[in-house]
């Protein structure tokens, strides 16, 4: 009885979320998945996130990451769990994380923060993953790289296979010869706080609240991708504290991404409060501190 109750209840909020919508996706609410699109020699190739993973929790790729782990060997994580204890851990728990990789409710462990002093002066914060994490991040890596690496820039060298700074620095080198006698190197982070300070002296508080802006729907869109499957979209939002009415609507919508990460549900949802607790630096914020008024 409370299962069909459940049942109606979903068809209703599945039912109002269609009179809304104005775009139709053709798959449907429940079938649309997103898509990784990338093109290479003028053919472009789809993978769904759901293959992209079973790629990646494949036992010959995983065979193949838990290798090269061993093999880097590398400092244990929060929970003290070295290289060498590593197959142990996986022979007692690998189907549950597999099952969660394939259902998307994984979570990575925070990572051990270290300083690491730099020569000249000060210190590099450095964070170390768990050992598992460092296995799935490496099995991910072993399938996306096929994928990504034509893309990338020739110039590009660094975490690239066969690719080296030693390579970086002889094509600088290449470049000396030829004549040229100009470097710029950048810093991003110090880069953008240079920015925001600069700019700090002109009234341009509007270019920062739209780029803002933009960052936080870029970003609500992405969990929207991440949460998938309509059921838990909608417990997540109800989760998030937008009622369960409104949040079906979202939840069962057919509209694009892009578009219902504009919608006040999932604004309120994934507001300027819940990106500031997830460590989201806000560039008003940051201009509005570096100003200078004249």
């Amino acid at each position: 009885m409370v299962r069909t109750q459940e049942n109606n209840e979903s068809r209703k909020l599945r039912k109002e979320a269609d009179v809304r919508d104005e775009a139709v996706n053709t798959c449907g609410p429940d079938t649309a998945l997103s898509a990784l699109v990338t093109q290479t020699n003028n053919d472009i190739h789809v993978i769904h996130n759901n293959q992209l993973m079973e790629k990646v929790v494949e036992r010959n790729n995983l065979k193949k990451a838990l290798e090269r782990v061993e093999h880097n060997k590398g400092a244990p994580g929060i929970y003290g769990m070295t290289t060498q204890e590593l197959r142990a851990h996986l022979n007692n728990n690998w189907e549950r994380i597999k099952q969660e990789l394939l259902n998307g409710t994984y979570k990575p462990s925070p990572v051990r923060r270290v300083e690491i002093p730099k020569p000249d002066g000060g210190v590099r914060e450095l964070g170390i993953p768990t050992v598992i994490d460092r296995l799935i991040q490496q099995a991910i890596q072993q399938v996306i790289t096929p994928i990504f690496e034509p893309t990338f820039s020739q110039h590009s060298y660094g975490f690239r296979p066969q690719r080296s700074a030693r390579q970086a620095v002889q094509q600088a080198q290449r470049h000396i010869y030829m004549g040229k006698r100009y470097v710029v190197d950048i810093d991003l982070e110090k880069f953008l706080v240079g920015w925001s300070g600069y700019f700090g002296l002109a009234e341009v508080c509007s270019v920062f609240k739209k780029l803002d802006e933009w960052i936080r729907r870029r970003l609500r869109m992405c969990m929207l991708k991440q949460w998938k499957v309509c059921e838990r979209k909608l417990r997540k939002l109800v989760a998030l504290g937008i009622p369960e009415k409104w949040a079906g609507c979202i939840a069962y919508s057919r509209k694009k991404y892009w578009r219902l990460a504009n919608t006040p549900q999932i604004s309120k949802a994934l507001s300027l409060a819940y990106w500031r607790e997830q460590g989201l630096i806000s560039l008003v914020e940051r201009y509005y501190k570096l100003r200078v008024t004249v």
